[in-house]
C-alpha cells in the first residue's frame, strides 16, 4: 500500500480521519498480526490469502501491511472531524 491517503489526509484533511474497507489478496498473510480485543467488533479479519478490512483506521493499515504486495477493492470512508471516543 502506498501513502498516499496518509499524505492526503496529513494535507487537505488534517482534522478527518480516514477508513478502508474491501477485500484484498495479500502476499504474506502471516506476517499480518490481528489485536484481537475482547467485546470489540474485529475490523481486520484474514482467511487464507483473503485479508478484510471493515472500516478499519488508515493509519493503522499502513503500518499492519508494509512490505505486503496487495490486491482487490477499496472503499475509502473520510470523516471530518475526527470522532472523539
Amino acid at each position: 500500500m502506498t501513502n498516499a491517503l496518509a499524505e492526503y489526509q496529513a494535507i487537505a484533511c488534517p482534522s478527518a480521519t480516514i477508513y478502508l474497507s474491501g477485500t484484498r489478496t495479500i502476499d504474506f498473510p502471516d506476517e499480518v498480526a490481528i489485536a484481537m480485543q475482547p467485546k470489540q467488533y474485529q475490523t481486520m479479519t484474514v482467511s487464507g490469502s483473503t485479508l478484510t478490512l471493515d472500516y478499519y483506521p488508515l493509519e493503522q493499515a499502513l503500518l499492519q501491511l508494509q512490505g505486503q504486495y496487495v490486491m482487490g477493492t477499496l472503499t475509502v470512508k473520510i470523516m471530518q472531524p475526527k470522532p472523539e471516543f
